[in-house]
C-alpha cells in the first residue's frame, strides 16, 4: 500500500539567530544562545552520531541575550559550572540546567551591558596528562568556501600541546566578573555560592559605550573597549588608568563611531582587539603599543577566541568569515653585524574558512569527550558507511581540502566552535584550520517538535500536536479516503 503524504502550512519553522556561545568548565558542553531567548546545551563528541543536543531552555523572549560566561564558582561539585548570561536590558540571569529554569541574579542596571568577562584564575593546578585519542565518526560537506594561500600550521617545536593546556581549570570559592555597561562604565561584581550577584566597584566612566571587556592572564589588569575607539587598561583593585591606546581606522571606517567589539587578552600578554572597521589588531599589554594589525575582515569583526595553547587566534564578522591567525617565528639580521640574528615572533593570517551564510557572531573552544569505543553498533555502521564516501576536492593552485569530520575531531583534542545569524553551529579543526571541511552540527536547527495522535476518542479523528515555547497547537488532520494503493 502506498502512503501519501500530508502537507500542512499551518507549522512556523523559523530556526532563531545564535547571538553567544560559552563552554564549560570542564569543555565537555556547549551553551548556545538564541535571538529568541531559549537556550541550547550541546554535548561535545567527535563524531557526527555523537553531538547530542541535550536540553532546551525557554528564557525570556523579550530580554536580549548579549553575552554568556561559563564558571565553576559554587558549582557545588558539578563539572561543568554554572552558567550566567547578560541582557541589553541590564539584567544577568543564571540558567538552572537541573529544574530547566532562567533566573535572574541581578535585577536591571537600566542600562544595557554589552559584555561579560570573568577573572581568570591565578594558580594553575600542574598538567594532566593527555587524554587517548580516538577517532569519531565521518561528517562529508563540499558546501564552504576556503583560502588558505598561506597554511602555516605544521607543528612547530615550540608550540605547547592543546590537549596539555585544556584542562588547566581550578574551582574557587568567590570569582569577580566585570560588566562592559552603555553608560561608559565597566562594572565589578563578585559571584559567590548565593542566588545574587555581589556588587564590587565601578571603574570611571568614559566618554564612549563600554562595548568589551576582558582580564589580563593575572587578573591584575582589566582591559576595556568602547565606542570611541579606545582601548583602556586599568589596575584592578586601584581602578587607575595604565594606559590608553587609540585603534586606529585600518580598515572599512567610514562611521560617527569606531566600535570595538571584541578583546582578547592572552597568556604572553598580548591584547588582542577586534573592531567595526574589519581590523584585528594585536598590542602590547603592558604599554599598549601596537605591535601588528590585520584588515582582512568586509565588515564588522564581533568574536576573538584562542585556541588552548594561544599560539592561534581565531575572529569571525558580518562577512561570515572565520580567520586564523598564527604566532609565527623568524630570523632577522641584528643592526649591521651580518652574522648576528635574533628571533622575531608576529602574528601572520593564514587563512579563511567560510561556512555560514550569514555574520559569524559568536566563537568558541571546546573539546569532544567521547570516543570511538563508546559508539552504538548503529553508529559505528553508520561511521563505516560515511567512511567510504570520504573524498577530496581538488581546486586550482590549491591543495586539496579533506572533508572526513572523524580525521580531525579526536578524543581530548580542542575544536573551534562558531555560530551565527544563520541558526547554524559549525565545528572546525582548531589544529589544522584550513585543511578540513568543518562538521554541521545542527543541520535543521530549531526543530519544531510535532507528534501525530491517531484514533483519538473524538470520532477516532487523528490531531497533530505542534509544541512551541509557551504554548501547544492542536491540528486536526483530515485526509481523504484515496482507497487502497495497489
Amino acid at each position: 500500500m502506498l502512503l501519501k503524504p500530508y502537507r500542512t502550512r499551518s507549522i512556523d519553522w523559523n530556526p532563531s539567530p545564535v547571538v553567544a556561545l560559552a563552554t564549560s568548565a570542564d569543555d565537555s558542553k556547549v551553551a548556545a544562545v538564541r535571538e529568541d531567548g531559549s537556550l541550547e546545551i550541546w554535548l561535545v563528541y567527535p563524531g557526527s552520531v555523537g553531538w547530542h543536543h541535550q536540553l532546551t531552555i525557554h528564557g525570556d523572549s523579550t530580554c536580549r541575550v548579549s553575552s554568556l560566561v561559563w564558571c565553576c564558582v559554587g558549582s557545588k561539585g558539578l563539572s561543568s559550572g554554572r552558567l550566567f548570561s547578560s541582557s541589553i536590558d541590564g539584567s544577568i540571569s543564571e540558567w538552572d540546567l537541573f529544574d530547566l529554569k532562567q533566573k535572574i541574579v541581578l535585577e536591571s542596571l537600566g542600562i544595557s551591558i554589552w559584555q561579560m568577562a570573568v577573572a581568570p584564575i591565578n594558580k594553575l593546578p600542574d598538567l594532566e596528562e593527555p587524554r587517548s585519542q580516538h577517532f569519531g565518526n565521518g561528517y562529508l560537506n563540499d558546501k564552504y568556501e576556503y583560502n588558505d594561500s598561506d597554511d602555516e600550521e605544521s607543528c612547530e617545536n615550540e608550540d605547547v600541546s592543546d590537549s596539555e593546556q585544556v584542562h588547566q581549570k581550578l574551582v574557587m570559592e568567590d570569582r569577580h566578573v566585570a560588566l562592559a555597561c552603555d553608560d561608559g562604565a565597566v562594572r565589578i561584581y563578585t559571584i559567590s555560592d548565593s542566588d545574587k550577584l555581589i556588587y564590587h566597584k565601578s571603574l570611571p566612566r568614559v566618554s564612549g559605550r563600554a562595548l568589551s571587556v576582558t582580564w589580563s592572564h593575572d587578573s591584575n589588569r582589566i582591559y576595556s573597549g568602547s565606542s570611541d575607539g579606545l582601548i583602556r587598561c586599568r589596575n584592578a583593585d586601584l581602578g587607575q588608568e595604565i594606559f590608553r591606546s587609540t585603534v586606529s581606522l585600518g580598515g572599512l571606517g567610514s562611521g560617527p563611531e569606531l566600535c570595538i567589539w571584541s578583546l582578547l587578552s592572552l597568556r604572553c600578554g598580548t591584547v588582542v582587539s577586534a573592531d567595526s572597521t574589519g581590523s584585528v589588531q594585536f598590542w602590547d599589554g603592558d604599554n599598549g603599543a601596537l605591535l601588528q594589525a590585520h584588515s582582512n575582515h568586509k565588515g564588522d569583526v564581533n568574536a576573538l577566541v584562542a585556541s588552548p595553547s594561544q599560539n592561534r587566534v581565531f575572529s569571525s564578522g558580518s562577512d561570515g568569515q572565520v580567520i586564523l591567525y598564527k604566532l609565527s617565528s623568524e630570523m632577522l639580521q641584528s643592526g649591521n653585524d651580518k652574522s648576528s640574528f635574533e628571533m622575531m615572533k608576529k602574528w601572520v593570517y593564514v587563512g579563511y574558512v567560510r561556512a555560514h551564510t550569514h555574520d559569524v557572531r559568536a566563537l568558541t573552544m571546546a573539546v569532544p569527550i567521547s570516543s570511538e569505543v563508546s559508539l552504538s553498533d548503529e553508529g559505528k555502521d553508520l561511521q563505516h558507511e560515511k567512511g567510504k564516501k570520504v573524498k577530496r576536492i581538488r581546486c586550482r593552485g590549491k591543495k586539496p581540502l579533506d572533508f572526513s569530520y572523524g580525521k580531525w575531531a579526536h578524543f581530548g583534542v580542542p575544536m573551534l566552535v562558531s555560530a551565527g545569524d544563520d541558526a547554524k553551529i559549525f565545528a572546525y579543526s582548531a589544529k589544522e584550520f584550513t585543511r578540513f571541511s568543518p562538521h554541521d552540527v545542527c543541520p535543521a536547527p530549531q526543530r519544531v517538535p510535532v507528534q501525530l495522535v491517531t484514533n483519538t476518542r473524538f470520532n477516532k479523528t487523528s490531531f497533530l500536536l505542534v509544541q512551541a515555547s509557551y504554548w501547544l497547537d492542536v491540528l486536526c488532520v483530515r485526509v481523504p479516503d484515496v482507497g487502497s494503493g495497489p
